[in-house]
């Protein structure tokens, strides 16, 4: 996070929101804030893993971590989106329920959370924000998946998404 501290002590942090909570990453380590179109769901895919999305060329996995964080579990909606973020030499996606906005904090208003977990601070601004360890609440993910999602499995996993009132459709299983 020391390369998202201002010149002027403050911190820039991307808002999230998810579950009714507002959680929050520096701003150095979101690549892209993507809408729901842009998901492939892969509804055979093991939990937490939620789809895919293409970026440049790269098949990046799409997590769902509202349980890790005592969230219910995710609802698209209209405000949902999908947002690639870095943690260490991996790139991921987590289903957020909106992106809130970009706030700078004061630098003494970030206070640390301790213990384990996947939040390691709390930013105070006008509101409480949960700041998200990003390389362990990516290790419990991909723990709970049974590894890193590889671009064949989430190949075979892949599904469009359904119309509404329609069935999932598996590709490769397309039948008449």
């Amino acid at each position: 996070m020391k390369s998202q501290v201002r010149a002027n002590r403050h911190v820039l942090i991307v808002m999230l929101d998810l579950g009714g909570s507002r959680y929050g990453t520096g701003v150095g380590q979101v690549y892209r804030s993507l809408p729901l179109d842009n998901l492939t769901w892969l509804p055979q895919a093991p939990h937490p893993v939620r789809g895919s999305v293409s970026l440049m060329g790269r098949v990046i996995p799409v997590f769902e971590a509202h349980q890790f964080l005592g969230q219910p579990p995710a609802t698209p909606a209209d405000e949902s989106r999908v947002v690639v973020l870095g943690a260490g030499q991996r790139c991921f996606g987590l289903l957020v329920d909106a992106v809130a906005g970009l706030i700078a904090v004061p630098v003494e208003d970030v206070l640390p959370q301790p213990g384990p977990g996947p939040v390691y601070a709390i930013a105070r601004a006008d509101w409480q924000v949960s700041l998200l360890d990003l390389p362990e609440l990516l290790a419990l993910l991909v723990q709970k998946a049974g590894g890193w999602p590889s671009p064949r499995a989430l190949q075979q996993w892949t599904a469009r998404r359904p119309a509404e009132g329609r069935e999932l459709v598996m590709a490769g299983n397309r039948g008449g």
